[in-house]
């Protein structure tokens, strides 16, 4: 797949040297730990930089990188009284942290 044109990309691009060395995680807490650890900066979502004493935010994420949220589940299922519960749940959860997972 191609990224180039990812936010996240265009982010560094804007906002590091051509010449900054350059890795990646597949995971948010994978680079919170590396960046926990010194070997950089990176972006993190709020509900894992916020509550962290030993980090400060430098910058503000643009408005492209918030992406919508979806919630699947199987068409059998998605009429079953337990599964509509518990998506209700979740987007009840979701809906009261929205702050935590948008810039």
């Amino acid at each position: 797949a191609d990224f180039a044109h990812q936010p996240f990309n265009k982010w560094h691009k804007t906002h590091l040297p051509s010449n900054a060395a350059f890795d990646s995680a597949d995971r948010f807490t994978v680079m919170h730990q590396m960046i926990r650890q010194g070997l950089g900066v990176g972006l993190l979502p709020h509900y894992l930089g916020d509550d962290d004493a030993d980090l400060l935010a430098l910058f503000t994420l643009p408005e492209e990188a918030n992406k919508e949220l979806w919630m699947l589940t199987h068409p059998d299922l998605r009429n079953v009284a337990r599964i509509r519960k518990l998506m209700e749940f979740v987007r009840k959860k979701i809906t009261l942290k929205k702050h935590l997972l948008t810039s």
